[in-house]
């Protein structure tokens, strides 16, 4: 009897740190969202804008440097298309601009899908695990929104400065797009 009584608690306090160390998912990252980041790429850096309008389909404008300036890609379904100064293309116009991009949301979608929880030092939940460009990072801040996505088997480091939901209306008028 004596051990009955010593074991119940034990059992207790065991299970109660085992609940606290494993969280359910910290963020929901599988959403349609507008974003602002500063971008580098192997040795190139952009600043762009992104809308994120659901899992395959992206479209970055590029805000910085001056010469990219106004350069949008789009990908929906795989499929990659270019705008800038009103003329669409599917010809790829900035190899590197397409790479990022790939890189980029292939990184987020798989960690939208899914992609493991993990803590980094300073106790911050990050996400990881692999997509089709490489292992990927996808930290979250103190708001549970995506800081910093970084992949270094294709040398993305995108620093989100500004993250916000898309209205529906947004997401309607993309889809229609489509």
């Amino acid at each position: 009897m004596k051990r009955l009584i010593f074991v119940v608690p034990a059992v207790l306090i065991l299970s109660s740190c085992a609940a606290s160390g494993s969280a359910a998912d910290p963020a929901k990252l599988d959403v349609p969202f507008g974003a602002e980041a500063r971008i580098s790429y192997g040795g190139d850096e952009c600043t762009a804008k992104i809308s994120r309008y659901g899992a395959g389909s992206w479209e970055f404008e590029i805000t910085e440097p001056y010469a990219l300036e106004g350069l949008t890609v789009t990908e929906t379904d795989g499929k990659t298309t270019f705008s800038m100064l009103g003329a669409e293309s599917t010809a790829d116009i900035s190899p590197a601009a397409v790479s990022m991009t790939r890189a980029f949301s292939s990184a987020y979608d798989a960690a939208a899908a899914g992609g493991e929880v993990t803590y980094d030092s300073a106790g911050e939940p990050v996400f990881t695990g692999t997509s089709d460009t490489g292992r990927y990072r996808v930290k979250l801040g103190e708001d549970m929104t995506p800081t910093l996505i970084t992949s270094e088997e294709c040398k993305l480091k995108a620093e989100i400065s500004s993250f916000g939901l898309l209205p529906e209306n947004d997401i309607t008028a993309e889809i229609d797009r489509s």
